[in-house]
């Protein structure tokens, strides 16, 4: 998966086939980890939730053979899940967007990826009436530090073995260290400085997955391959 610069707009290409006939029967649970303690108010919660709004509508495209199935988990000093495992099209219709809690308590990663793990917990690993399920994958985004709450690292140990994760540094005040040590591998980790970068972005991880899909393979290595300009990607 690359971002080419053309004219000043990047395309999206993805180096992953996409057979219709593979895969017809799989299924695999997002899980979106999205921070909203106090310092996502404002236009920057507007850009993450239409980024959010656009990742799901691709999800939900009819090619995907409803193989996707979302859960959306809100955290600031606390977490909690805002949609329970709800099928990508139903969800493009009354997605909630990011609203901040009058007592949001400070960023409480950890949180957030205990309840990414109990929901991976819940989703079958085994084939059930010709159904095969793929790896969960998460996609945590904060554009802050962790400051609430034990460290978040082991919990995110325990979840990587069951899920890839996906971490992003949304803005500039991120702690990018931690988040690059939360993901499945430091591949796995990007920085976005503005909502313009994680739409771009969600669009990328969106095509990855449907092409993903398609071909039956866990999305692990492809998610970790997305290329972007300079100034996006840590290595």
């Amino acid at each position: 998966m690359t971002f080419i610069q053309s004219n000043n707009c990047r395309v999206v290409r993805s180096g992953l086939r996409r057979p219709r006939w593979i895969g017809r029967h799989c299924r695999q649970l997002a899980i979106f980890d999205r921070d909203c303690s106090p310092s996502m108010s404002g236009q920057k919660a507007k850009d993450a939730s239409q980024a959010c709004f656009e990742l799901v509508r691709a999800l939900a495209l009819p090619e995907n053979r409803d193989g996707f199935v979302v859960s959306v988990v809100d955290f600031s000093g606390n977490a909690k899940i805002k949609h329970n495992s709800v099928p990508a099209a139903e969800l493009a219709q009354n997605l909630k967007p990011i609203s901040i809690p009058l007592l949001a308590g400070g960023t409480n990663i950890t949180a957030g990826l205990e309840q990414a793990e109990a929901l991976c917990r819940k989703t079958p690993t085994d084939a059930q009436d010709g159904t095969r399920w793929l790896r969960p994958i998460v996609v945590l985004f904060s554009d802050g530090c962790h400051n609430t709450g034990r460290g978040p690292e082991s919990v995110a140990a325990s979840l990587r073995k069951r899920a890839d994760v996906v971490t992003v540094a949304y803005g500039t005040d991120a702690d990018v260290n931690l988040l690059r040590g939360l993901a499945t591998s430091p591949q796995h980790f990007y920085k976005c400085k503005d909502g313009s970068d994680l739409r771009q972005f969600f669009a990328a991880v969106g095509s990855t997955m449907t092409a993903s899909l398609a071909a039956g393979v866990n999305a692990t290595k492809a998610l970790g391959q997305i290329q972007l300009s300079s100034e996006g990607r840590t290595q």
